[in-house]
């Protein structure tokens, strides 16, 4: 969780086929909020996830996503909104 953003969640992941399959989960986002989730590599790359409009009444909503990237190459992931600063960032 993010003491300053008021937001948290959840990130899990596991291998899939060549790459990393993610569920994610986030809370205290204001409705109308359009967010982005990444995935961050160990090499500092951001691969862009997902995109979504937080959804008022859907707090706590689980994601499930993909990636190119192998798991072993996973340092963290972030949720920012729009282009903004991380809101929330979970470390691999």
């Amino acid at each position: 969780s993010n003491p300053v953003t008021h937001v948290s969640g959840a990130v899990y992941y596991a291998p899939s086929g060549s790459g990393t399959s993610m569920q994610a989960q986030f809370m205290g986002m204001p409705p109308g909020t359009h967010c982005k989730f990444w995935l961050v590599t160990k090499a500092g790359q951001h691969v862009l996830v997902d995109t979504w409009v937080v959804v008022a009444g859907h707090e706590g909503h689980w994601y499930q996503v993909s990636s190119h990237v192998p798991p072993d190459q996973v340092k963290s992931f972030d949720v920012t909104a729009g282009n903004g600063p991380a809101l929330v960032s979970f470390p691999a």
